[in-house]
C-alpha cells in the first residue's frame, strides 16, 4: 500500500496528457511480465514431457534427454550410421511416399545444420523396412503421419494452445490482485488536496516515520472518507489457470490431480476418464519410442530399452522396474 501511494503521489506531480483516471489504471501501477511467465510454462512444460520417457543403452554422445529435448522440439528426428558412428540427427523428406504413405528417402541434417552428404532409406515402396547401415529410423513423438519432413512438435502445439491461454489469465489475476489493493476513498476538492492527503497518508503509512508532524489545521479539518471494499472475485481466474494446466499436462500424458467434486463427493467415473485419456496419450508415445529403438537395435546392431519414468507412475518396485499396468 504504502509503495502504491508514493507512485501515485509522484504521478500527480507530473503533468499529463492522458485522462486523470487513467493514473489509477492497474496495469500502469504494474509492471506486467508476460515473458518470464510464459517462460515459466514452457521451462515446465519441457521438463514434464523430456522427462516422461527413460532409454537406457544409447551408444551415442547423445543422452536419453537429449533426445527427447529435440523430439519435443522437432516432433521427430532420426538415428542412422554416418562413417560408422550413430547419429542422431534432423532431416528433410527428399523423393516421395510409398504406397502407405510413409518415407521412403530422407536426408539427414545434424543439429548444427550440417547436411549430410548422402540420402538415407526408410520404408520401401510396399513399406517394406530393410535393416542394414544405409536405413535411417524415424523417432516420432506421436502417432501421426509426417507430412513434408515433420510432424507439428509439441512444443509448438503448447505454446500456441494452453500456455497462451494461461499466461493471458495469469495477467487479469494480477490485474484483479492489483484492483484489490484500494482499500479507502478519500473525497478532495481539487488536485492540491489530493496531493496533501496523499502525502499524509504517506507519511502515516511510512513504518521508519516514528513521529509524523502535522499542522493543527490538518488534525482538525475534515476529511470525507469512503471505504472501498469492492473486492474481486478471483476464483474463476484460479480455476482457469487449474483447466489449461490439467490440460495440458494430459495432452502430454503426465498424470495430474484429478479433483472433480459435485455437492462433496468425488465422482469416480469422472475421474477414471480423465486419467485413462491421458494413460492413452502416454502410452501411445511409448510405442512410438519402442518401434523405433527396436529398429534401430536391429540396424545398428545397438541395446537399446525404453520405459515409462516410474515417477509417472507413482511408484517402482525395489529394482526400479515400473509396474505393468502401463507398460509395453
Amino acid at each position: 500500500m504504502f509503495k502504491i501511494l508514493k507512485r501515485l503521489n509522484k504521478k500527480c506531480s507530473i503533468e499529463s496528457t492522458l485522462p486523470k483516471n487513467d493514473n489509477f489504471n492497474p496495469s500502469q501501477t504494474i509492471k506486467w511480465n508476460e515473458a518470464q511467465y510464459r517462460s515459466m510454462l514452457v521451462i515446465a512444460d519441457r521438463v514434464q514431457c523430456i522427462a516422461r520417457y527413460i532409454a537406457d543403452g544409447i551408444p551415442s554422445a547423445f543422452t536419453c534427454q537429449d533426445v527427447e529435448s529435440n523430439v519435443y522440439d522437432k516432433g521427430a528426428i532420426c538415428c542412422t550410421k554416418y562413417k560408422g558412428v550413430i547419429l542422431f540427427t534432423n532431416f528433410s523428406c527428399t523423393g516421395g511416399l510409398n504406397k502407405k504413405g510413409q518415407l521412403e528417402y530422407i536426408q539427414p541434417i545434424t543439429f548444427d545444420g550440417y547436411t549430410l552428404p548422402i540420402k538415407k532409406r526408410c520404408y520401401g515402396i510396399n513399406g517394406e523396412y530393410d535393416y542394414d547401415d544405409d536405413c535411417a529410423v524415424i523417432i516420432q513423438d506421436y502417432t501421426g503421419a509426417i507430412q513434408g519432413d515433420k510432424i507439428v512438435p509439441r512444443a509448438f502445439i503448447n505454446n500456441m494452445t494452453t500456455i497462451n491461454d494461461e499466461v493471458k489469465t495469469y495477467r487479469q489475476l494480477v490485474l484483479n490482485v492489483i484492483m484489490n489493493v484500494k482499500k479507502l476513498l478519500v473525497r478532495c476538492e481539487n488536485e492540491e488536496q489530493a496531493k496533501i492527503n496523499i502525502n499524509q497518508a504517506i507519511n502515516l503509512l511510512d513504518p521508519t516515520q516514528l513521529v509524523v508532524a502535522m499542522r493543527d489545521t490538518e488534525l482538525t479539518n475534515s476529511i470525507e472518507m469512503q471505504s472501498f471494499v469492492d473486492k474481486v472475485d478471483i476464483t474463476g481466474l484460479t480455476q482457469a489457470i487449474e483447466f489449461y494446466s490439467k490440460s495440458r499436462r494430459q495432452f502430454n500424458g503426465v498424470p495430474c490431480p484429478t479433483s472433480y467434486e459435485k455437492k462433496e463427493r468425488m465422482i469416480s467415473d469422472e475421474v477414471s476418464d480423465y486419467g485413462t485419456a491421458g494413460n492413452l496419450i502416454l502410452y501411445d508415445g511409448l510405442m512410438q519410442r519402442k518401434i523405433a529403438y527396436d529398429r534401430i537395435n536391429k540396424c545398428f546392431g545397438t541395446n537399446i530399452s525404453v520405459r515409462i519414468n516410474p515417477i509417472i507412475l507413482g511408484g517402482n518396485d525395489n529394482n526400479g522396474t515400473v509396474h505393468e499396468d502401463i507398460q509395453a
